[in-house]
Formats: C-alpha cells, structure tokens, sequence
C-alpha cells in the first residue's frame, strides 16, 4: 500500500518529471555536442591531409623526373606509417604507368603496379607533382578516417558518464530542495 501511494504522490510524479526531463536535455546536449566534435575532427583530418598530399607531392617531383623508383618507394612507403593516410598513388605522365603503395587490413605496407579500385576509401585527395611547372605525375592520397574513431567513442563514453554524473546530482539537489523546502513545511 505505501508503495503504491508513493507511486501516486505528486513528489514522485515531480521527481519523475525531472529525471526525465534532465535526462533528456543532456542526452539532446551531448548529442549536439558529439556532432559537433565529430564535425570538427573531419574538418581537422582533411585539412591535415591535404596539407601532408601537398608535401608528399613536393617531395615525389624531383625522384619522379629522375626516375628514381627505389626513392619513390621509400618515400611512399615513410609517409604511409602516418595513421590517416591509408594508400598512396601516383599516375605518372607521359605513359600513365601506376605506382600504387597501401596498407593491408595488418597495416602491412604493399607495393603493387595497378590503380586503386576498392570503394573501401572513403576520401581523396587528387594532387598535380610539378618538377619546374612541368607536370611529372597526379598523387592520389586516400584518406583513412578510421583513424578519428577512437576519438569519437572516447567522446561518447565522456558524454555518457557526464550525463548520468550530472543527472544524478541534478536530481540529488532536486529532491533535497523539493522534501526540505516545498514539501516539509506542508
């Protein structure tokens, strides 16, 4: 009987009206939040990559018009240890000969002469290699966003524990208010 009447008291019906209420609100906030840094971390991820393509495309110029292919390899191959890069191509010109280096699902490093066909990347970058304004070859550099995932599940535990830590204490203050001041008088 006195869980029943407990059940149909207007301090529980307040006090479940806050939790809800409270929960919802910072559910919705943590939301809005974890978009926004999940926008913020890809926004910063291309930027980091279009910056690291245009280095790489610099640094590929002089060994390309040298044809200096075991330079080419190393130089693919140091710039794929980067997390976000995920494969690397050049299609020289003339000819249109391809030097394709990616990394296995073992982030083993792999060499090979074909172009990219997997639809696993999710983004490029398409680049010009000039040596003395003469167009020596296009870079082709995908980006691997994977690399932003742990990141992005740190966020969502923080904001998960953040919304229970706050509601918790939210509601804790609420029923010390409501039962000493509002309800005791009565």
């Amino acid at each position: 009987m006195k869980i029943k009447a407990l059940a149909n008291s207007l301090q529980f019906k307040i006090y479940t009206l806050l939790a809800v209420t409270i929960t919802m609100t910072l559910t919705i906030t943590g939301i809005i939040e974890y978009l926004g840094d999940k926008n913020s971390l890809q926004q910063q991820l291309k930027q980091d990559a279009l910056i690291s393509s245009q280095r790489i495309a610099s640094s590929l110029a002089e060994p390309l018009w040298n044809l200096s292919h075991t330079q080419v390899q190393a130089i693919l191959k140091s710039n794929l240890k980067s997390r976000e890069i995920q494969a690397l191509q050049i299609k020289l010109q003339p000819g249109n000969k391809i030097i394709t280096t990616y990394k296995d699902s073992n982030n083993k490093i792999i060499h090979i002469s074909k172009p990219i066909v997997n639809s696993n990347y999710n983004d490029s970058i398409i680049l010009p290699i000039k040596y003395r304004d003469e167009t020596v070859g296009k870079l082709t550099y995908f980006i691997d966003s994977s690399s932003i995932n742990e990141t992005l599940t740190k966020i969502i535990y923080k904001q998960g524990l953040q919304t229970f830590i706050l509601n918790l204490l939210i509601i804790a203050a609420t029923y010390i208010l409501i039962s000493k001041i509002i309800i005791k008088p009565l």
